[in-house]
């Protein structure tokens, strides 16, 4: 049976309601049993989006987030964030249609790194700012991320996430100086790979900068690593391969 067709606007959510009327030109004795609705659908996302500021696409990253986890990818998608400071946390994990060509960006609009502040509290649980949990093919640019609390991370890489790049960044993570050793900036284990941190500015009262463990093909280079308790990069255990540290000023 053909019911018509309709045209699907890309990166939009819609619900399907279908329902029988007068079958067999007899009147309906019980309305109530002959509805369907779908769950919410969500069209593919391609091309650029903005979140924040004045009619944007997304009102926060976390509900771009959300529609990239649900929605997938069909082409290179770039999210445009504007200036403004963005108290959240997000999780990233698979997305479907993503590849080394079909990457998922976030990146400053403005192209001010300070002007883009994504950050998260005590109050938003001993969690990163960002975790990227299976996550492939994503680029952090222009972007300031910081983390207020002790024992968590502005960014943590786990579960064979690869192919991530922080690129012109600020990262800030505030832990106490008896924290763990686990307490720093940027995380990246779980078999981690493809991993680049360039050009980035690491800060903070923390215990570490970066920690490395069971990692692959990593690239940590041209950045400044500064004020930290104990060391601006740590690799623990055997199981860190193929590590490239160069061309950092690493300074406490």
């Amino acid at each position: 049976m053909i019911v018509g067709t309709y045209n699907f606007q890309p990166a939009t959510s819609y619900q399907i309601k279908a329902w029988t009327a007068h079958l067999n030109n007899l009147a309906d004795c019980n309305a109530y049993n002959d509805t369907i609705t779908t769950p919410k659908l969500y069209t593919f996302l391609c091309g650029n989006y903005t979140i924040g500021g004045v009619s944007p696409d997304f009102q926060s990253f976390t509900e771009a987030v959300e529609f990239l986890s649900k929605a997938g990818i069909t082409c290179p998608v770039v999210f445009k964030i504007r200036n403004g400071t963005y108290d959240e946390k997000i999780e990233i994990d698979t997305i479907y249609g993503s590849s080394k060509t079909n990457t998922v960006t976030f990146e400053s609009e403005s192209g001010d790194s300070s002007l883009v502040v994504l950050q998260s509290d005590i109050n938003m649980g001993n969690f990163a700012t960002i975790t990227l949990n299976n996550a492939k093919n994503i680029i952090f640019n222009k972007l300031s991320i910081f983390r207020t609390i002790r024992e968590a991370s502005a960014i943590e890489i786990n579960n064979q996430s690869e192919n991530i790049n922080i690129t012109n960044c600020k990262l800030y993570a505030e832990n106490a100086s008896n924290a763990s050793g686990t307490a720093c900036v940027i995380a990246i284990y779980g078999n981690s790979q493809n991993i680049n941190i360039k050009s980035s500015n690491l800060l903070g009262r923390s215990y570490k900068g970066i920690i490395l463990s069971d990692s692959r093909n990593v690239q940590i280079e041209k950045n400044q690593i500064l004020s930290f308790y104990h060391q601006g990069i740590l690799m623990t255990g055997n199981s860190n391969h193929n590590i490239t540290i160069k061309e950092n000023n690493i300074s406490d």
